[in-house]
């Protein structure tokens, strides 16, 4: 999450799986950013990086704007030409994404209301 929609949690994935009697996994993959969401927010910020440069932006001043590190920056300035071939690292993962049952659902949102 970028720092301007960072939340803070008060519990851990492990605390609130074992309140609840289910796996931490579960609970992170319930409370998780949709991937598409992810990916989306990636490339947003791919663009928007080399507009910034273009503003005689510093790497910092780039990346507090951005929401990222000083890293992040560097590496998408100095990768932005290459390409997004079938062998690149952005290539979407086939996987297949398992729904938590009913009984899960319902004890995370029961979680939810208590908290």
């Amino acid at each position: 999450m970028s720092a301007e929609h960072a939340i803070r949690r008060k519990r851990t994935a492990r605390e609130v799986a074992e309140q609840l009697g289910v796996s931490p996994r579960t609970v992170r993959d319930f409370v998780a950013e949709p991937r598409n969401d992810y990916l989306n927010r990636g490339e947003q910020r791919r663009r928007e990086i080399p507009k910034l440069q273009g503003q005689n932006l510093s790497m910092r001043a780039i990346a507090e704007q951005v929401g990222c590190s000083v890293s992040t920056v560097h590496n998408a300035l100095n990768h932005q030409d290459h390409d997004q071939g079938p062998d690149s690292d952005h290539v979407e993962a086939s996987w297949v994404h398992h729904r938590p049952n009913h009984r899960t659902v319902r004890r995370l949102a029961i979680y939810r209301a208590q908290a």
